[in-house]
């Protein structure tokens, strides 16, 4: 529930903030109400493959050195795309919060529409986390079904 409460006469008011005014879905919600907003986001995300129409995984590393996490990451990027059949890996990329406690977060994305082929890619992932030279040097863990991917 966005605005109001059950039992009240009185209509309540929602303000939205963005940086998009103009965004197709924004003017759905606002013009036709949130059953066709609903809609249309699913039928977008289907186009373009994304969850719930796939399944994610996110790996994410941070260390003192950024060079280190990014390292670390990008030799996974290679084991994953390793697994070659419809596995996306995107990244590494820094996290929202590129760095916090001085230490350096990235990200990689693994992306997959079966979850045979997604799980096979995780497994090589952590075993190159397992077996990786800079292991010590960087704090590490996997996201199975991210709620964020930022």
């Amino acid at each position: 529930q966005v605005a109001g409460r059950s039992g009240r006469e009185k209509a309540g008011r929602v303000l939205i903030q963005t940086h998009h005014p103009e965004h197709p879905l924004l003017h759905t919600l606002l013009t036709s109400g949130y059953p066709e907003f609903a809609r249309a986001l699913t039928e977008e995300r289907a186009q373009v493959g994304l969850p719930p129409h796939s399944h994610q995984v996110i790996v994410r590393a941070e260390a003192k050195d950024a060079h280190h996490a990014q390292a670390f990451l990008q030799d996974m990027v290679t084991a994953g795309l390793s697994i070659g059949r419809n596995l996306s890996v995107f990244g590494p990329i820094s996290a929202a919060m590129a760095k916090r406690a001085n230490r350096y977060r990235y990200q990689i994305i693994l992306q997959s529409s079966q979850r045979s082929v997604l799980q096979q890619g995780v497994v090589r992932c952590v075993q190159v986390g397992a077996q990786h030279p800079l292991k010590g040097r960087c704090q590490w863990y996997v996201d199975v079904d991210p709620l964020e991917t930022i």
